[in-house]
């Protein structure tokens, strides 16, 4: 097996960013929305509701940041067979399309949820509830680049007198019940969903949410989560980085988004989704997409 140059290097920043949290006491670098950062274990969305009530065919194509890899997983057991993903953290890919991935297609139901459990104490990080057999036994099943990642990551860690664990690199949510993802909500459905993976295909190409409209083509669905709430992450301290996010969002709409396509956009507290009903031409394309939550709203940005 021949390694990359970027493989490498991404090795080498995850073992450095791992020292600094660990080692350095640095644990704010695990929360950046930066190259190389912590990732969500589990999506802390209500991807599956979103899903729910969107129009989806099996013919779709969909573009959807890979973050944990839970809203993709969601959308292909919703029957989509072609999505492409994306994310400004490196680590997403190893961890998604490496780790949670592999997990799906070669654990029982019950390993998966025990896997899974895992959650990071209030305030500290702590970690519990961490299954060291059955992550091993993912990790000796991966395709060999990420098998090589990981095992080489845990090697060096452990020249630096750690116990490492995969987990280790999510950033803090809380408690999370991977179950309310609907390829995760019963047996039968997990079942069913492993065949629907093995068909699906998935690509990632490492990118910030600025890179879409030139690295990306044409799609019926386009995913953002809720990135746009954080335009100063993308822009920096660009001045008035709000009108810089509406002008992005405008590229995306038009040079990325099919006809008869979608945009969904989530908002929790951002001032992104506020400021778009300022502008009547969105305000009067946008639809709410109803959840059973107070404090998350989905909204789909429809097509002419």
């Amino acid at each position: 097996m021949v390694i990359s140059t970027q493989r490498e290097n991404d090795l080498q920043n995850t073992i450095d960013l791992y020292l600094s949290i660990y080692k350095d006491k640095k644990k704010g670098r695990l929360d950046d929305f930066v190259e190389y950062a912590g990732f969500y274990h589990i999506t802390n969305e209500k991807a599956s509701e979103i899903i729910e009530k969107t129009t989806v065919t099996d013919n779709m194509k969909a573009l959807c940041v890979l973050a944990g890899g839970d809203q993709a997983f969601n959308f292909i057991n919703a029957g989509v067979k072609n999505i492409d993903t994306f994310d400004i953290n490196r680590l997403t890919e190893y961890y998604a399309l490496g780790f949670k991935k592999r997990a799906v297609e070669c654990l029982s139901y019950a390993e998966f949820i025990k896997l899974f459990s895992y959650n990071q104490g209030l305030y500290i990080r702590s970690h519990n509830h961490l299954q060291p057999e059955i992550e091993k036994y993912v990790i000796e099943n991966m395709e060999e680049e990420y098998k090589w990642f990981w095992q080489e990551l845990f090697y060096a860690l452990i020249q630096e007198e750690f116990d490492p664990s995969i987990f280790h690199l999510s950033i803090f949510t809380g408690p999370k019940d991977i179950t309310k993802n609907n390829y995760a909500k019963d047996e039968e459905t997990y079942k069913n969903f492993q065949k629907l993976l093995r068909e699906a295909k998935i690509t990632f190409n490492q990118s910030s949410i600025t890179e879409l409209p030139e690295k990306f083509g044409i799609y019926d669905l386009v995913y953002l989560s809720n990135i746009l709430d954080y335009p100063r992450d993308f822009y920096g301290d660009k001045e008035n980085p709000l009108y810089s996010a509406l002008e992005l969002l405008n590229r995306i709409y038009e040079q990325n988004l099919n006809v008869s396509g979608e945009i969904i956009m989530t908002y929790l507290t951002g001032s992104f989704i506020p400021s778009l009903y300022k502008n009547q031409y969105y305000k009067n394309n946008f639809e709410e997409i109803i959840l059973n939550t107070e404090r998350e709203h989905a909204y789909r940005l429809l097509k002419k």
